[in-house]
C-alpha cells in the first residue's frame, strides 16, 4: 500500500533550565535557577503515508539524573515528582521528510 506502519523503541536527553522570579510593585527579580539533566526510554507506533505525513501514539518516561539545586523539592512527599520526566502523546501528527 502507500503506508509504512510500525513500532518504535527510542531513547532520550532532555535539558531543564527552570527559573523562578519574584514580582513586586517596582521591579522583578530572579530568585532562583535549577539547572536539570535527563534520561528516558520511549515507545510509541507511527503510520507513515508515501508522501511523507504520518500520526501516532507514544509514551516516553525518564529521569533527571543530574541536577545543581535542590530548592524546588519541597521534602514532604514519598517521592521527588521534580525528578521524573513523563512524556504522553495520543494523537501526534506531522511531515518527516
Amino acid at each position: 500500500g502507500n503506508f509504512q506502519n510500525g513500532f518504535y523503541i527510542s531513547g532520550f536527553t532532555q535539558y531543564a533550565n527552570l527559573q523562578t522570579r519574584e514580582y513586586t510593585d517596582e521591579d522583578v527579580k530572579l530568585s532562583n535557577t535549577e539547572n536539570k539533566l535527563g534520561l528516558g526510554i520511549g515507545i510509541g507506533y507511527r503510520k507513515f503515508s508515501y508522501k511523507g505525513f504520518y500520526w501516532g501514539t507514544g509514551l516516553s518516561v525518564g529521569r533527571y539524573i543530574i541536577r545543581d539545586d535542590d530548592d524546588y523539592n519541597d521534602g514532604g512527599t514519598l517521592f521527588d515528582f521534580s525528578e521524573i520526566i513523563f512524556n504522553f502523546e495520543l494523537l501526534k501528527f506531522g511531515w518527516a521528510f
